[in-house]
């Protein structure tokens, strides 16, 4: 093997690297509870609307996910990523959601969407969710969530004050 050719493979490797963002694969669903904060003892969750995921290759239970405020879930994220948290300090800057009364999940890949093996390949349903709202007397189905309002974060790059809430009444 010539020692230009290793050069220049190493040298491409490292810019395909430097392309990936630590959001690649996550999704965010952000929300705006109108009257400001939840009750003590209350909370809001993401359901799955039609779980069918038992044919579901990667994530065969159903989505079932506490939103909390938008520090917690877009900064301070679940796979505990330097790199993530550093850029999404930065991103939220612009965010008007990241103030009180907003509150936020952050999907996965295979929360998101449901990956049905067909052969050697796979078919890609999207997962349809609502908005719960459950306290110790009651549980509400609040919104449905509009695919427009599932955010991916690495098409989102930069650009998260253009994410959009969805605006909820408590009952």
């Amino acid at each position: 093997m010539k020692p230009g050719f290793l050069f220049v493979s190493m040298l491409l490797s490292f810019f395909a690297v430097a392309q990936m963002s630590p959001f690649d694969g996550s999704y965010a669903i952000v929300i705006k509870v109108k009257s400001g904060s939840l009750p003590v003892g209350a909370r809001i969750e993401l359901q799955e609307t039609d779980p069918d995921t038992d044919s579901c290759r990667f994530m065969s239970r159903p989505v079932l996910m506490r939103f909390e405020e938008p520090g917690n879930v877009l900064i301070k994220n679940r796979y505990n990523n330097q790199s993530w948290e550093g850029w999404a300090k930065e991103y939220a800057q612009e965010a008007t959601f990241m103030t009180a009364g907003h509150y936020a999940v952050v999907l996965n890949s295979a929360e998101r969407g449901c990956m049905i093996p067909e052969g050697n390949n796979y078919r890609v349903r999207d997962r349809r969710f609502h908005i719960v709202y459950t306290s110790s007397q009651k549980e509400v189905i609040l919104a449905a969530v509009p695919p427009e309002r599932i955010y991916s974060l690495s098409q989102m790059r930069g650009r998260w004050g253009e994410i959009r809430m969805v605006e909820l009444d408590l009952p």
